[in-house]
């Protein structure tokens, strides 16, 4: 045990504490909204440890810990549409990972925000697609999400959109929030294991995290029971909109 605690050390210090700290309340979005624990923490883990650290990081604990989320979820997801998704995501997520070892993020990321932004502005409007989704546009939105997730671990919001814009129950929306943003995750993983993009350290940081995320999501499952639609629906349009300034400033 003194061998353990004296190789941890290293790592519990002010930086993971603060870490962690956001972590919990990431957490606890992701499972209220289906979605954007990496937009809220991300900067931190970039700051403290890295671009590929941050990605790496995000996409080992979520790996984790989604099956706390997703279990309870999957039975009122949209599979079908998932289906499509998941099989774009599985070509774009390394093209992402590419970009991310090769490729500036920072112009690109500004992109992204303002384009979340402006969507998230419009849904907050009150519009609402009324159309059908084709399988074009549902593959196009996971390969750019895919794209996303792979370069900076944040293309969730680009599946919440697709979803969020046509009507539906919250526990359906939330569901397919759930699901689709967390098979981004273990497609980045693999890609940056190929990569060997991973070291010990992240690992390691990453074993340290689970704990902390597992509490939040913990804690916004139980926040969401109670949760009316407007209230989901304010909720996660304010953490879109958080999420296009965040990747417009950071």
């Amino acid at each position: 045990m003194d061998y353990i605690a004296s190789y941890l050390a290293p790592y519990l210090d002010g930086p993971f504490a603060i870490a962690a700290a956001v972590a919990v309340l990431a957490a606890i979005f992701r499972a209220f909204t289906g979605f954007g624990a990496n937009v809220i923490w991300g900067p931190v883990l970039m700051l403290f440890y890295g671009p590929v650290d941050m990605v790496a990081i995000m996409a080992i604990v979520a790996c984790a810990t989604s099956p706390q989320l997703v279990l309870p979820a999957a039975k009122d997801a949209d599979w079908r549409t998932i289906g499509v998704m998941f099989a774009a995501v599985v070509v774009a997520v390394p093209l992402g990972v590419v970009t991310l070892l090769h490729v500036d993020p920072h112009v690109v990321k500004r992109a992204f925000g303002i384009f979340i932004l402006v969507c998230a502005v419009v849904l907050a409007s009150g519009w609402v697609y009324r159309g059908t989704h084709s399988k074009w546009a549902t593959a196009a939105t996971g390969a750019l999400a895919g794209w996303i997730g792979g370069f900076a671990g944040v293309g969730g919001p680009v599946l919440v959109i697709y979803f969020m814009a046509a009507p539906g129950e919250v526990r359906v929306q939330r569901a397919n929030n759930t699901v689709s943003v967390s098979m981004v995750a273990p497609i980045t993983l693999l890609a940056l294991m190929w990569g060997g993009a991973i070291g010990t350290d992240a690992w390691i940081r990453s074993l340290l995290l689970l704990a902390p995320v597992a509490f939040g999501q913990w804690i916004g499952g139980r926040l969401f029971r109670n949760a009316s639609i407007r209230l989901f629906r304010r909720v996660s349009l304010g953490l879109m909109m958080a999420i296009g300034i965040t990747s417009l400033v950071t």
